[in-house]
């Protein structure tokens, strides 16, 4: 892919501000969990993954630890699959600590992906309904 500049001319966001951004939604998580203790980032694929990263590599640079970092494959459970005549390509799911107990942030690069995501996390965690989720939503 290419970072081509969209048809009307206008840049979204620039380099600098995608780092902002990201170094601002790292300080959220660590601010409304207290901390990075018993946190979990669970990237979906496909670029939530790298995002999920991004956004580890940020809290350790300014809290100095480490937060584990998940893969999580929501292929199968889109809900626009047929509407795009979409064949899945399964992706691997990898849990980086049995998450039973963890707080887990969800992480991926489209807003509306929650209700897939939910239903395979509980189908990855055998279908404990006390998992808690954290919505962060931005400000208009």
């Amino acid at each position: 892919m290419t970072n081509e500049i969209p048809v009307d001319g206008h840049i979204i966001l620039s380099g600098d501000d995608i780092r902002r951004a990201v170094r601002r939604i790292a300080h959220e998580i660590v601010e409304r969990n207290h901390g990075v203790s018993g946190v979990a980032l669970i990237g979906m694929h496909t670029r939530g993954v790298p995002l999920a990263r991004r956004l580890a590599e940020a809290i350790l640079e300014f809290e100095g630890e480490s937060v584990p970092v998940g893969e999580l494959d929501i292929g199968l459970y889109r809900d626009d699959i047929a509407s795009l005549e979409l064949r899945p390509r399964l992706q691997r799911t990898e849990m980086p600590v049995d998450i039973d107990g963890w707080r887990v942030v969800l992480v991926d690069d489209v807003l509306y992906a929650m209700q897939e995501s939910v239903q395979v996390l509980l189908e990855e965690t055998d279908g404990r309904d006390e998992v808690r989720i954290m919505r962060m939503e931005g400000e208009a």
